[in-house]
């Protein structure tokens, strides 16, 4: 995919600049590439540097024990048991596909209201009765007290938010879905004054940030059509 995306930008005659990209005042970008620093300058600029997975602070990711969303598309050999970390759009995802190609599946979701905490109670409880006879197990309203590599298998241990009821599961890996943060550090949005909430860029109907001439797409925007637009805010501003 990525080869033939390469492809139709030589097709189209547009020039690909490899490097660490930094907005500078007057609509300038420097970009820095083995070493050497070049300023590029254009009529307007769009910021399309979107997302990372998000890291807990008791889940460091080593893509290998503990993986996030980009790991588990190209995991080199099928899990027997996976425990999923987060029950929303990226968990439950994951979780449905490595289950029907035979993974066992425990999905830990924090908030009480389990499979998609953040979307109405009629899909959560409808996906639940899905999740429940394909044999996914939901564990909700719990946390992840930690992750311990033991020999060729990892034991997690949670805890009920309930009760403070300990288990300890074992799994092939652990896979953190707690959603994804914007790629937005050391831009150069301060300098310039581009407004951000949480992370995420500011912009218009039009996708025009504050500062005229430079816009925003993708997962770095705080949402995704009409700034009135009261749904994607809901959900771009969780």
């Amino acid at each position: 995919m990525s080869k033939g995306v390469n492809f139709l930008l030589r097709k189209n005659k547009i020039d690909v600049i490899m490097g660490y990209g930094k907005l500078l005042r007057g609509k300038k970008v420097e970009v820095e590439a083995e070493g050497k620093k070049t300023v590029y300058d254009a009529d307007s600029i769009i910021l399309a540097t979107g997302g990372r997975a998000r890291q807990l602070p008791n889940l460091p990711m080593d893509a290998k024990n503990i993986i996030g969303y980009r790991e588990a598309m190209t995991l080199p050999k099928q899990p027997k048991r996976m425990v999923v970390v987060g029950a929303g759009a990226i968990g439950v995802e994951f979780a449905y596909f490595y289950n029907s190609i035979g993974t066992e599946v425990i999905i830990v979701e924090f908030m009480p209201e389990g499979l998609l905490p953040r979307e109405d109670k009629d899909i959560s409880k409808e996906l639940g009765k899905i999740f429940k006879k394909k044999g996914i197990k939901v564990l909700a309203n719990t946390s992840v007290e930690k992750v311990e590599a033991k020999g060729k298998t990892n034991k997690v241990t949670v805890k009920s938010r309930k009760d403070g009821k300990e288990e300890i599961i074992d799994c092939d890996v652990v896979l953190s879905a707690a959603g994804v943060t914007p790629n937005t550090d050391n831009l150069g949005l301060e300098a310039l004054g581009i407004k951000t909430d949480r992370g995420l860029v500011q912009v218009d109907d039009f996708y025009q940030t504050n500062v005229t001439g430079i816009y925003a797409i993708g997962d770095i925007v705080s949402w995704s059509c009409s700034s009135a637009c009261r749904e994607c805010r809901r959900y771009y501003l969780r």
